[in-house]
């Protein structure tokens, strides 16, 4: 007999936790609405409150919305405050997770999204046109014929100059940009050398067709090398 009171008793006085909270009568002042926006840190806190308490204040009675927003007001972390707000909203107990470890839970869904980008980023690279030996020599001989060794500035035919280099589908130059940007702001000498790199890609489009073909983008770094472009 005592052990199907037992369960009865749990489940009576469980009901009533629910209960409580949604039938506690309370009207809402002028300075409990402040202090509550003063409380809170989130942005999501602060709408709740504002959305659902300001059009309340004085009222006899306060709307589970605004009690809700409230009581969770003080939480620092908004996954943890959305949580809690909806459920308190449908008139549960609080969950049964720390603050802290639905941050935790907040962390890892973003290392997981973070995850599944360099995911797909990684699938378009392995998109990009893989360039035979004879692609290569194709594309050196054809920008050595576009290319002018700079002038007028002592040593900037010396350098190489790494430029990643984005083709369109039918070789177009979409873009062209020097790979060490430290070094381009630092370097004068070298900036020129880069000046003229960036210019003779742009001169060259289209760039020959590769023996696969281009994809939708062809990513590429081109080294402009004096000793191979000569």
């Amino acid at each position: 007999m005592s052990k199907t009171v037992r369960p009865m008793t749990r489940a009576l006085l469980t009901a009533i936790f629910l209960t409580l909270f949604s039938q506690m009568a309370w009207g809402l002042t002028e300075s409990e609405f402040s202090q509550a926006l003063s409380v809170a840190k989130l942005d999501a806190a602060v709408l709740k409150v504002r959305d659902n308490c300001q059009s309340e204040i004085g009222e006899v009675e306060t709307s589970r919305d605004c009690k809700c927003a409230i009581h969770y007001v003080d939480l620092q972390n908004e996954t943890a405050f959305l949580i809690q707000y909806e459920r308190c909203l449908k008139g549960l107990a609080a969950a049964d997770k720390s603050e802290e470890l639905i941050k935790s839970l907040d962390d890892l869904k973003n290392t997981i999204e973070s995850d599944e980008k360099s995911s797909v980023d990684a699938k378009e690279e392995k998109k990009n046109t893989t360039f035979t030996p004879a692609d290569i020599d194709r594309i050196r001989n054809h920008v050595a014929a576009c290319w002018s060794p700079p002038i007028n500035a002592a040593g900037a035919s010396q350098h190489t100059v790494d430029v990643k280099v984005t083709l369109g589908r039918i070789g177009e130059v979409l873009a062209a940009e020097v790979d060490n940007k430290w070094r381009l702001a630092a370097d004068r000498t070298f900036r020129v050398a880069a000046d003229e790199a960036i210019r003779t890609v742009f001169k060259c489009s289209p760039f020959p067709k590769p023996e696969n073909g281009f994809e939708e983008q062809t990513n590429f770094i081109f080294s402009f090398d004096p000793r191979f472009l000569n």
